[in-house]
């Protein structure tokens, strides 16, 4: 942006940087094979019970909820991938990827 009067900058944004790649890439991929692990794991166990009779008929939304999951994830981490280098589309991105993973388990559960 433009400065002010004084010179100063009239906008900026911060990031957080670790100390070394190595520890950053090795806290992200922990972070991304716990998760994925976990929804794999979850997926699989919705499928494997999906056809136990329930009154309540949960199995079906569980099983909804798991594929908007994957669904938001299929679509929005290539999005947020594509967006790397502009810091305001990826903080849109990796939102609006964490708003639809819990809305999918609110929404649906």
């Amino acid at each position: 942006g433009h400065p002010d009067e004084f010179g100063r900058a009239m906008e900026t944004y911060g990031t957080c940087v670790p100390t070394s790649l190595a520890a950053g890439l090795s806290f992200i991929g922990l972070i991304l094979f716990c998760n994925v692990a976990m929804v794999v794991f979850a997926t699989v166990q919705v499928l494997r019970t999906s056809q136990i009779y329930s009154g309540y008929a949960e199995s079906h939304s569980i099983t909804y909820s798991f594929g908007f999951i994957l669904q938001a994830w299929l679509l929005g981490i290539p999005l947020m991938i594509a967006v790397w280098t502009n810091p305001q589309a990826k903080f849109l991105m990796l939102s609006s990827i964490i708003f639809a993973s819990c809305e999918a388990i609110l929404g649906f559960v």
